[in-house]
């Protein structure tokens, strides 16, 4: 499956695009930050998007996204540690209406990101458990167990 890895700290790069290849995807090309024109040229299958240091608008970027590929899936890679983690549970009601398929935890290891990734290739969705807490602590989904 075709992947664009996202991913603005360069530093991570290397690691990302291993485990992202180890879990079953063929990594095209990283960009530091969303490009529509890249996106049409890659025509990924598979988008793998560090979310957490984006410039402009995450909602607008993530429609963009939809609309330019709209088979992809989109999974975004997000902290939900203090002090971001009203930006995971931001990140996992957002993106599920703009059309995220995926929300993987920076806090996840390297093996269950590995299975977060077939889960997505296979199923075409995965919700890392990290980020449920902070939706029912942010009142959002009233429905969660306490």
């Amino acid at each position: 499956m075709r992947a664009l890895l996202i991913e603005p700290q360069r530093i991570f790069v290397p690691a990302l695009w291993a485990i992202l290849e180890r879990g079953g995807l063929e990594v095209k090309r990283c960009i530091p930050e969303p490009d529509l024109r890249v996106l049409i040229e890659v025509q990924p299958q598979f988008i793998f998007f560090d979310i957490d240091f984006v410039n402009g608008d995450p909602m607008q970027i993530i429609q963009m996204m939809r609309m330019s590929l709209p088979l992809a899936a989109i999974c975004l890679y997000t902290s939900t540690e203090r002090p971001l983690r009203w930006h995971a549970a931001w990140c996992r009601a957002v993106g599920q209406t703009a059309g995220v398929t995926g929300i993987i935890s920076k806090s996840a290891p390297e093996a269950e990101m590995l299975e977060a990734l077939g889960a997505l290739i296979r199923n075409g969705t995965y919700s890392d458990w990290r980020t449920v807490p902070w939706i029912r602590e942010a009142g959002w989904d009233r429905s969660l167990p306490p």
